[in-house]
């Protein structure tokens, strides 16, 4: 269910900033305690190594330390990743706002790589550059979306076309938590998307993953850090590195196909 943004698009705009600001002032405060907790874990798995090596106590003895300290920095990458989306959603807000104000001239894009000197146009309607056209309307969060908008400045729109886009941005207008959405997809993929690469993996067929492989995964990669523990304290001189080499075949056949 998508909120609907009837009114007042900037109560409502800073509401949600505010919000989201909130969740990443909690999760930085949590993650700063997890820091803590790292640093606590990190000398006791030091001193539990030391007390192995010294003969303390057996080499298994600082399997638990290495487990907590493990899952701890698990729990701590996954707030970290929190607290960053939640920065990036206010941040959307805060642009939001700044447009709504008319304070949003040279915080965006500006699509000078779009500038053409001999357009009929674009350079007496400043449709590219700092305060453009472009700058304006753009929230591409990808290059082949800032392409594709430079395209429609530079080119009229046949009426259809024109028509259907004007339903999409009115279908859109009151869909405030989709607009974040999709403006959050796309936030991490700008440097590293290929449109052609894109295009080839929208056009080919739905990969389908064994039934399982969500439970499968997780299970080798708990497997195989048993075996390095082994290894490392010398319980399967072995058989340690077979569980690596299983791993990598599974990983192969489930991901067979997955790549354009």
């Amino acid at each position: 269910m998508y909120h609907l943004l009837l009114t007042d698009p900037r109560s409502e705009y800073e509401s949600r900033r505010r919000q989201w600001r909130a969740q990443a002032a909690a999760h930085a405060a949590g993650s700063e305690r997890f820091t803590a907790w790292r640093g606590w874990l990190g000398l006791g798995l030091l001193l539990a190594g030391l007390g192995a090596w010294r003969g303390w106590w057996t080499p298994g003895g600082i399997l638990l330390p290495i487990a907590i300290f493990a899952v701890v920095a698990i729990l701590h990458e996954r707030l970290a990743r929190r607290e960053r989306a939640a920065e990036r959603v206010a941040a959307y807000y805060e642009r939001g706002l700044e447009r709504i104000e008319g304070q949003w001239q040279g915080r965006g894009a500006a699509g000078e790589a779009f500038r053409d000197a001999n357009h009929v146009y674009a350079e007496d309607l400043d449709l590219f550059g700092p305060g453009s056209l472009f700058e304006l309307l753009s929230l591409a969060r990808t290059l082949p979306g800032e392409a594709m908008l430079a395209a429609w400045l530079k080119e009229p729109a046949a009426l259809e076309d024109a028509l259907a886009r004007q339903r999409a941005v009115d279908d859109l207008r009151a869909r405030v938590d989709l607009r974040q959405d999709l403006a959050m997809a796309g936030a991490d993929a700008r440097a590293e998307l290929h449109a052609a690469s894109l295009r080839a993996w929208g056009a080919a067929a739905p990969v389908a993953f064994p039934d399982g492989a969500a439970w499968l995964l997780p299970l080798m990669g708990a497997l195989n850090l048993a075996a390095l523990i082994g290894w490392a304290v010398g319980w399967w001189p072995i058989q340690a590195p077979l569980f690596g080499v299983f791993a990598a075949a599974l990983l192969g056949w489930l991901c067979r196909g997955a790549i354009v």
